[in-house]
């Protein structure tokens, strides 16, 4: 096959989605039909989970995927090394044709959907490390050298949108966090790997030698509750059907009450399959105040409204521009305290976004709604 890929209309499409992540499973749609795949998915390499950003026409197979637990037997991620070295690996570069026409993973689990080839393109920057998996029939054959010199290409671009991505939800993060410390409620904020990236005020003051964050881990000093809260989260992310929250799990103090840790799952924009998920461990029993047993949507109070007035970024041509926008999204939002707060100190994402984004972005926002009429 020839090297007519629209990467152009990719690198739109991924960048739109890196400042809304309602819209990842959109742009794999558009990849499919611009790189002529017949599946397109958004891979974690760092944790094998189940609900992805994917085109439709993957739905059944990922089904099965996860169901009957190839997810557990990917061979596919053995290739990550090789990924992050050069950007680009294919099932070729792990198994010969024979080894391939003989291996349960092709033969029992892809073959009966008439699929075998695919081609991975690393998408990462910093702690991010995404992979582009685009699938191929039996019928079509494996991508050609020239095909994944291209793709090889085009990984390097797709870096920013990673980078965007990861700037975009830390600065999400911070914005939560600063509406839980408005109501005084305590948390801790991990990535999906359940590595802790924002620990609020009050969270802070309930750590001590009974429980701490070590090496970026939570850690109780009792080993049975350690291993409750990995359970707990593990659960949260790797469920086949997906569950918002957790039973709570208690963790014991010394001479003090116990905490109840609730884990939950927080995904801005409330995208189905976005790639950007966080892990939220509320405590509830850590002071002498009334505990906040509010929903955790209401403890935002605008929060994630102000999140959404960031989709435009993608198309602004300049950054007065762009802090023009902020400034009368937080005004038309009535912006509490924390939001006020959070807007000042985010404007250097807000640049960065810009830069990284602005060179392969369209010159209009698709499908874009104004947060405030002008």
């Amino acid at each position: 096959m020839g090297t007519a890929f629209d990467l152009q209309a990719i690198g739109a499409a991924f960048a739109e989605a890196a400042v809304d992540s309602s819209r990842w499973d959109m742009a794999m749609e558009l990849t499919q039909k611009a790189t002529g795949s017949v599946g397109t998915l958004l891979l974690d390499m760092n944790g094998h989970l189940p609900h992805i950003p994917r085109s439709q026409s993957t739905a059944l197979t990922h089904e099965v995927y996860v169901r009957d637990g190839w997810i557990h037997r990917d061979e596919r991620y053995r290739l990550a090394p090789l990924l992050a070295r050069h950007g680009i690996a294919t099932d070729l570069d792990l198994f010969t044709p024979d080894n391939i026409a003989k291996h349960p993973y092709y033969q029992e689990f892809l073959a009966p959907f008439g699929l075998r080839w695919c081609a991975l393109v690393k998408v990462a920057a910093g702690d991010i490390f995404w992979c582009l998996s685009l699938q191929r029939s039996i019928k079509q054959g494996p991508f050609s050298p020239g095909e994944l010199a291209e793709l090889a290409d085009f990984s390097r671009h797709l870096g920013s949108t990673a980078a965007l991505a990861q700037a975009m939800g830390f600065a999400r993060v911070e914005a939560a966090s600063d509406a839980f410390d408005a109501s005084g409620t305590a948390v801790i904020m991990m990535d999906q790997s359940g590595k802790v990236i924002r620990t609020n005020s009050a969270a802070e003051q309930l750590l001590g030698p009974d429980l701490q964050v070590s090496n970026s881990r939570l850690v109780s000093a009792h080993r049975d509750a350690t291993v409750a809260i990995q359970k707990s989260l593990w659960q949260l992310l790797h469920a086949v059907e997906p569950a918002s929250s957790t039973p709570p799990v208690a963790l014991p103090r010394i001479g003090r009450r116990p905490l109840l840790a609730h884990s939950m799952v927080w995904q801005p924009f409330h995208a189905r399959h976005g790639t950007e998920k966080f892990l939220i461990l509320r405590f509830v029993g850590g002071g002498d105040q009334p505990d906040d047993h509010r929903p955790i949507g209401a403890m935002f109070d605008g929060v994630l409204e102000w999140s959404e007035c960031l989709r435009p970024l993608a198309v602004l041509a300049s950054v007065p521009e762009q802090e023009r926008i902020v400034g009368r999204a937080s005004n038309g939002h009535r912006a509490s305290g924390a939001i006020s707060h959070a807007v000042a100190h985010r404007q250097i994402v807000l640049e960065l976004a810009i830069r990284l984004v602005t060179r392969g972005a369209r010159n209009a926002a698709v499908g874009a709604k104004p947060c405030v009429e002008e």
